[in-house]
């Protein structure tokens, strides 16, 4: 880069954290560019009008028939290698869209939320499931936080992953109450308590996965009594534990902890801590460095 610009070098390291990769030429073409044109204009785009993306569709992966419970040790083998080969077949769908998206910071904005609500293959195994968050991520990407959490919360992946399915009125379990305080949405150990915990674990109950990957409440799992969440007493479902899921002085900032973590894969090394970044601001204010 010896001999160019600032704006020239700047530009390309823009471009660099906002994709997967730039040349001399697409560099030479966005510095020429109006620069607040081209920010709103590559944030304005739809993701799947993408050409490259249209090039490269997500794959159909049908959820294999289970083996049932008296099946041989080679029917059982067959559905796990059916698992893995679907999971194998979305994951290289996923590094080829990368590549071939024309306008790449959406997939990089989808990676990473994908990083912050993070969800194992390991353990849902069905890629139809992560398939389906995949394109929530991508979609909700630029919206407003309280959307894209509400949406993580009851998402087929995500609850298979922290055990939502099992969390009932009779048996709460507080895995997926817990991660979205401490991981996804406050940050570990801020503002929230051991009993705000077990009080969410009781707003959340009764969710179930159909076979088809949809989510949904069976009444009669659910714990329709009183429950207190900061200090805030109602009959709390998923969506009242995502209203009050984390204190009115946090509801601008979002996650303290998930805004500095989450957006360290586009800005600049040196760049300044902040809390209180939307998605869409923090693309922009990334870009205007």
């Amino acid at each position: 880069m010896a001999g160019q610009s600032d704006g020239w070098i700047t530009t390309a390291r823009v471009l660099r954290r906002t994709g997967f990769g730039v040349t001399g030429a697409q560099v030479d073409a966005v510095a020429a560019q109006d620069w607040s044109k081209y920010v709103d204009a590559a944030l304005g785009a739809d993701p799947d009008a993408d050409p490259g993306a249209r090039a490269t569709p997500m794959p159909t992966l049908p959820a294999p028939r289970g083996p049932g419970k008296g099946a041989s040790v080679a029917a059982r083998k067959e559905f796990n290698r059916q698992l893995s080969d679907q999971m194998t077949e979305l994951s290289q769908w996923w590094l080829r869209r990368m590549v071939t998206a024309q306008q790449p910071i959406h997939e990089k904005l989808t990676l990473l939320w994908h990083n912050h609500f993070a969800t194992s293959a390991q353990k849902v195994r069905f890629a139809a499931y992560m398939a389906a968050q995949n394109q929530k991520l991508r979609s909700l990407s630029l919206g407003d936080f309280h959307t894209l959490a509400y949406a993580m919360l009851t998402d087929a992946a995500m609850m298979h992953w922290l055990d939502a399915q099992t969390n009932t009125a009779k048996a709460p379990n507080e895995n997926l109450a817990r991660e979205f305080m401490e991981l996804f949405t406050l940050g570990h150990g801020n503002g929230y308590t051991e009993d705000d915990v077990r009080q969410g674990a009781r707003a959340l109950t009764g969710w179930v996965i159909r076979p088809t990957g949809q989510t949904m409440v069976v009444p009669k799992r659910h714990d329709r009594t009183a429950k207190t969440i900061f200090g805030v007493t109602g009959n709390f479902d998923a969506s009242g534990f995502c209203d009050t899921g984390w204190p009115s002085r946090n509801r601008r900032n979002t996650s303290p902890d998930g805004c500095g973590s989450s957006w360290r894969p586009i800005p600049n090394r040196r760049r300044r801590r902040s809390t209180a970044l939307s998605p869409r601001t923090a693309a922009t204010a990334t870009c205007g460095r």
